[in-house]
């Protein structure tokens, strides 16, 4: 009956214009969203913004007047969360709430507790005997949250509030009330089940490569894939869901299953990926992606690639506006755009090549973002990341796969990951070629990303593409050297936990003095001149 209605609804649906208008359009509605979410940062994005939409205007009014819809929705749904997102509070001492997630660390367990105004973090040193479901009371000690106190600085303040934290507490005294059953427990019982089926080197790379968990690497070996560009392998997306949907699949075409029965499994697995990972943003596009890619090839709905990456953007964003400030979310996108873009590009070439060459574009394409997070890059990433993407995709993951099933084979895993471990810092430490970078304003992104679309879009005019490289090389020069052409000085004074340093900058870079630097606790100093 539902399958009979939607069918229906689909095929009126194909035959209006609007949807033949947004056909092969969908983009230029992406490109409108993020150019308002960069206008409500800034005053100043509101000449693009408003020069874009005079564009579409003159080019075909309806599809201006559905891309104003658009637009209407998302200014509400983003106005909507951020109303309703609570204030991080430093002086939180007891409450009451429900474990909804435990994180363990070898001295101490990280508790996120849901009561009614929002998340408290709760920094257990005891190791308290708790599990996700658990009604609880607690008293502690209030641990101090600070906004941004350096120019440029992380915010952790408004990060904990985009996250819906209400506060931080050092735990010291719980007391549990009930139990009530919470989904989100099934997380919790996996973790259990590697625990105790897994030595601890295999515990902890399948905790990263299966569930995008990362945070109990090793920090020399943490740094050392960050370093070389490959963390994305281990940043669950895409990859992880084509894989796990074909081994279900064709495990399943062989037992002669019916095709209805093999769809509801599928569905089933993206369900508890998703549980699992806590309704992560990279497993949503993937999901989204597996099913809208399903119902577009059912019912020939005449949508490309770059059509359905674009629908899922969308769809996210208004569902929750906030994604636009999770960067993985932001790189997940701009991977699959450049993939999409390429691939007619490099269709001729081997398979090997390809990898290689929509490798290196990627990485171009996501610099301003590794460099924002890093403040460095190195040159050595696009190459290295063809050998890991074929290692990992081909060999690693799949093996993750059976070894989760049969934990007999731990052994040889275990032995795998140590292999990989050395490798991957052997590398980073011998073949790394490292620039430094300062951090990427908001125009400079938009210069750097508008110059590398019309590379590709003006592929085949050798003439007008020649030009595009000059100014994109020219671009590259000046971000790189932007305090050689600073005609002004500037005195900063940065805020330190235990005392204040000030930084002087005379006018084109001549001389820059700094006046104190604290203990080099939390690399404060450090981090703001690498920016």
């Amino acid at each position: 009956m539902f399958q009979e209605f939607l069918k229906q609804s689909l095929i009126k649906l194909k035959t209006t214009l609007p949807y033949r208008l947004i056909i092969n359009n969908l983009i230029l509605i992406v490109i409108a969203i993020v150019l308002l979410f960069l206008t409500i940062h800034s005053i100043i994005y509101s000449i693009f913004f408003g020069l874009f939409l005079m564009h579409l205007y003159k080019n075909n009014r309806l599809f201006f007047k559905i891309t104003i819809i658009f637009i209407m929705i998302t200014i509400c749904s983003y106005y909507y969360h951020i109303c309703r997102l609570p204030t991080v509070q430093n002086n939180i001492q007891s409450g009451k709430g429900k474990v909804v997630q435990i994180d363990y660390f070898e001295k101490y367990q990280k508790i996120y507790l849901k009561s009614n105004d929002g998340i408290i973090i709760l920094y257990d040193d005891y190791h308290f005997s708790l599990k996700v479901g658990l009604i609880i009371t607690f008293t502690g000690i209030p641990k101090k949250v600070y906004g941004k106190r350096v120019f440029k600085g992380f915010d952790y303040a408004k990060y904990l509030q985009r996250q819906k934290v209400v506060g931080i507490v050092n735990l010291k005294e719980i007391q549990i009330i009930e139990y009530k059953f919470d989904y989100r427990i099934i997380r919790q019982q996996i973790y259990n089940y590697l625990h105790k089926n897994f030595s601890k080197e295999s515990f902890l790379f399948l905790q990263g490569i299966l569930f995008g968990d990362t945070s109990f690497f090793d920090e020399i070996f943490y740094n050392s894939l960050i370093d070389i560009g490959v963390i994305h392998l281990f940043a669950i997306s895409g990859l992880h869901i084509k894989l796990f949907i074909s081994l279900l699949t064709n495990f399943l075409k062989k037992l002669k299953v019916h095709e209805k029965l093999i769809n509801i499994s599928v569905a089933g697995l993206l369900v508890f990926y998703l549980i699992i990972t806590l309704w992560s943003p990279s497993i949503l596009r993937a999901s989204l992606m597996y099913l809208i890619n399903r119902i577009n090839k059912k019912y020939n709905l005449r949508l490309s690639s770059l059509d359905i990456v674009s629908l899922v953007f969308i769809l996210l964003i208004i569902i929750n506006p906030l994604y636009i400030y999770h960067y993985g979310f932001l790189m997940s996108f701009c991977v699959s755009i450049i993939i999409i873009l390429c691939s007619p590009l490099v269709s001729h070439l081997s398979s090997l090549k390809q990898i290689l060459v929509i490798s290196v574009v990627t990485q171009i394409l996501s610099f301003p973002i590794v460099v924002n997070l890093n403040s460095k890059y190195n040159l050595m990433s696009p190459f290295v990341n063809v050998l890991y993407i074929l290692g990992v995709s081909s060999f690693i993951l799949p093996f993750a796969i059976i070894v989760f099933i049969f934990p007999f084979l731990d052994f040889l895993f275990r032995l795998l990951v140590m292999i990989f471990s050395r490798l991957t810092i052997l590398i980073n430490e011998n073949f790394s070629i490292f620039i430094n970078f300062p951090k990427f304003t908001n125009i400079q992104t938009i210069l750097y990303v508008g110059l590398i679309f019309s590379i590709l879009k003006f592929y085949y005019n050798r003439k007008l593409q020649r030009y595009l490289i000059v100014l994109f090389i020219g671009l590259i020069f000046i971000l790189s050297n932007t305090t050689f052409f600073k005609p002004y000085g500037s005195i900063y004074f940065l805020d330190l936990h235990n005392g204040e340093s000030i930084v002087i900058q005379e006018p084109f870079n001549q001389c820059n003095v700094i006046i104190d630097t604290g203990d080099g606790k939390n690399n404060v100093v450090t981090n703001f001149l690498l920016n």
